[in-house]
């Protein structure tokens, strides 16, 4: 019986060699695929919204302990999220989450909420969030980081905590 050949282990032909090399290696790529048309998404989306100068701001966070949240479509800078935020209100402040990101497991949860303590809201006044609904925008931070436009419902929970917060000037005032 003749030797086997070198570089081939016990006379394994080539390609039944390099096949489950080139699976390894197209699962992975896949994989790769997978993850950035995922992940690309919502750092795109995070960066046009200005989601990602509230975190450098208010730092991410564990989800809170205790604190009720609400699934919301809020709108961050000029992008409307569509049932997409997760809010809670606390004595602290106003805690919010991108909903992908505050699920209880993936690879980005566990640091997905901001608190946004109350004496950084610094006016509130009319906005919308669709073209006909009605809904409040919160200037935050001071400077102004962004502005955050929630629908009434959420506003009238949290407008109790913000009785210090002066309105929007008027726009008829010189």
């Amino acid at each position: 019986m003749p030797a086997p050949p070198a570089g081939r282990p016990g006379g394994v032909s080539l390609v039944a060699w390099a096949v489950p090399g080139i699976i390894l290696g197209l699962l992975a790529g896949a994989f790769a695929v997978f993850v950035g048309l995922l992940l690309l998404p919502l750092w795109l989306f995070a960066r046009a919204s200005g989601w990602l100068r509230i975190i450098d701001r208010y730092g991410p966070l564990p989800k809170p302990a205790g604190v009720r949240s609400y699934w919301q479509t809020i709108k961050v800078g000029g992008v409307r999220w569509p049932l997409g935020a997760v809010a809670g209100i606390s004595e602290r402040g106003l805690y919010l989450a991108p909903a992908v990101l505050s699920m209880p497991t993936g690879p980005l949860a566990g640091m997905s909420f901001v608190l946004i303590p109350w004496h950084e809201i610094r006016r509130v006044g009319p906005g919308r969030i669709y073209l006909s609904t009605p809904a409040t925008e919160l200037a935050i931070g001071n400077p102004q980081v962004i502005a955050i436009t929630v629908h009434d419902a959420l506003y009238e929970m949290i407008a109790p905590f913000l009785a210090n917060v002066p309105p929007p000037p008027s726009p008829m005032t010189p």
